[in-house]
Formats: structure tokens, sequence, C-alpha cells
């Protein structure tokens, strides 16, 4: 089974706010695709619709950092947990760092690559 499959169901969970499904349904999956960037998104997006900021945080800034230039689903939900806890100092660095990637961001979604 690839791991697009095995992550789906944790997806789907989270397509119904079904949080709490969603995250047995990673803690179920290997090591490997556990870390990949689609579950750190999954995961956090799940701690965020269950009020738990300070662990959706740190799996968003672990996302964000396994995979910085994607940004759809991290960093809107990341900068409010960040608010969330008021963590001011930490919500403008990430507010700094994805001004500077913005335009790579969009040149790569053009297809221009570097």
């Amino acid at each position: 089974m690839t791991r697009l499959c095995r992550l789906a169901v944790p997806y789907s969970h989270m397509a119904q706010y079904r949080c709490r499904e969603a995250l047995a349904a990673l803690d179920d999956l290997p090591e490997e695709e556990a870390t990949s960037a689609l579950a750190l998104r999954i995961r956090g997006r799940a701690l965020y619709e269950l009020a738990d900021y300070a662990a959706a945080a740190d799996v968003f800034a672990e996302a964000l950092a396994s995979d910085p230039y994607r940004l759809d689903g991290v960093a809107d939900i990341y900068s409010t947990c960040l608010w969330q806890l008021r963590r001011d100092v930490e919500l403008a660095t990430l507010a700094h760092a994805l001004q500077e990637r913005l335009p790579r961001v969009r040149r790569i979604r053009r297809g221009h690559g570097t």
C-alpha cells in the first residue's frame, strides 16, 4: 500500500472533523510516514481543532522545517496557534519567514523553478 493510501484514512477523518480518530490513525502509521510533511499537517490540524494550540504549534513548526515551501494548510493555522498562545516573537519570525518564501512559492507554482 502506498504512503498516500495510508494517509487517506487520517485525511478522511479530518475531512469529517473526527480529530481523535485522525490522531489515532496517524499513530498507527509507520514512523517514516507519520513524520512526513502531509502527516504532520494533518496532525497539526487535528490538534488545532482540539484546541491543543501548544502541541499544534510544535507540529506545524516541524512540518515547516520538513517542507518549508509547502505553506497551504500550515501557515494560516500555525500563525493562529502562535497568536492564541501569545507567542509574539515566534509569530513575527514566522511572518518574516513567510514573506521571504512567498515570491519563491509563487515562482514554483507558475513553473519557473528557482
